[in-house]
């Protein structure tokens, strides 16, 4: 129980802090040692992000109102054009920026489970996610709002989101650094980057689903260690997430680009975790 309430608490804090939370968990299951003999319980993995999923919608619930809104014809209607024109520009830079992770997942779902199993790799892809950080903190001040981002910058964000399947390389820090380099305020790179999350997150959780159900996937873990993972991601990620819109406002991504280097240096110096 305790081991999980940990894990979940560190999906919480890395889902969020451009850390690369896959990556902690990996290396954080070899290192406590929850698991054994395989890859760890899909369901557990599953539930962790799910809780940071609803942080996210906690967090952006006006949002994802607004958009829901403007799908929903009696809303719709009474929305005013310009208004009703502005949801929709948001929804389709949503589902542009969703399409090339979902490719990825879906055609390259066996080689990137793989490599969840290699810690080492892991490590050395947390260096990747520190040089993201450090150019992020570099690029000129844009002005323009999620909404504006249209098809091409769009597509830009989603292959930096596809690039974040890999363990290691972190997905808020990715995409909200494309955002950045794409010309958006850095709060509206933020709120891109968490609104193009929900769709990846939610559409992996039921790929995973299906594999539990199938049978193809063992759930090995008792139903009290699961809820304990999911409510410690869910409160820790909210509270993350809140600590990541001020690094944001103050450009400060470098910090954690430092502790990405210190993480992975360290995973390298102290990890025979396989």
């Amino acid at each position: 129980m305790l081991e999980a309430i940990l894990l979940g608490i560190l999906q919480g804090l890395t889902e969020f802090l451009p850390i690369s939370s896959s990556g902690h968990l990996v290396l954080g299951e070899h290192a406590l040692g929850l698991f054994s003999g395989g890859r760890p319980d899909i369901l557990f993995e599953v539930l962790l992000h799910l809780g940071t999923l609803l942080a996210v919608l906690v967090a952006y619930r006006h949002d994802v109102g607004e958009l829901l809104g403007a799908l929903w014809p009696p809303v719709a209607r009474g929305l005013p054009v310009e208004e009703r024109r502005r949801r929709m520009r948001l929804i389709a830079a949503i589902l542009v920026a969703s399409v090339p992770a979902g490719v990825v997942g879906l055609t390259l779902k066996e080689p990137i489970t793989a490599l969840f199993g290699e810690p080492r790799l892991v490590a050395c892809l947390l260096f990747g996610t520190a040089l993201i950080l450090f150019i992020g903190d570099r690029l000129k001040q844009g002005g323009r709002l999620a909404e504006d981002s249209g098809p091409g910058r769009a597509l830009f964000i989603g292959l930096a989101q596809a690039l974040a399947i890999l363990p290691g390389i972190s997905r808020s820090g990715s995409t909200i650094v494309a955002g950045l380099a794409m010309g958006l305020r850095p709060v509206e790179a933020a709120r891109f980057s968490f609104l193009i999350m929900m769709p990846a997150v939610g559409g992996a959780a039921l790929l995973e689903f299906r594999d539990v159900l199938s049978g193809q996937a063992a759930v090995t873990l008792p139903a009290g260690v699961l809820l304990a993972g999911f409510v410690s991601s869910a409160v820790v990620g909210y509270l993350a997430l809140q600590w990541l819109l001020i690094a944001i406002r103050r450009r400060s991504l470098t910090l954690f680009g430092c502790y990405c280097l210190l993480a992975g240096s360290v995973a390298l110096l102290f990890g025979n975790l396989g």
